[in-house]
């Protein structure tokens, strides 16, 4: 399967108007491509439909890996709690973006940090 970064996000929009099965289906697929990318730009237009997927399920979705052990899944995480946290920021979203300000890869971390200093 090959998804482009115009098909990503093509894919998170379309889920803002699609009802829970093929938001489900949406969510299913860009996460299974999401472990055969490499490309960091990709592997940001997948969480930013992501984002948008979540926005319509579960505001919170990310915490759901922000503990995964490929990075970029914490990558994907860490991006869409950093954007979609609310003023105040949940005490579980807070924790999981501390936590990902230690994070191994850097691009984690960034995405955390800027979760945080929004607050």
């Amino acid at each position: 399967m090959r998804v482009s970064l115009h098909a990503a996000l093509a894919l998170g929009r379309a889920a803002e108007f699609g009802d829970d099965a093929l938001i489900s289906h949406i969510e299913s697929v860009l996460l299974v491509y999401l472990g055969e990318v490499d490309d960091l730009e990709l592997i940001q237009g997948i969480a930013t439909a992501m984002l948008h997927i979540w926005g319509r399920k579960d505001a919170n979705g990310g915490l759901d890996y922000f503990r995964h052990e490929d990075y970029r899944y914490r990558l994907i995480a860490a991006k869409s709690l950093a954007l979609s946290a609310g003023s105040p920021m949940e005490p579980e979203v807070q924790a999981a973006l501390l936590e990902l300000e230690t994070d191994a890869d850097p691009h984690v971390r960034r995405w955390a940090t800027i979760g945080l200093d929004v607050q």
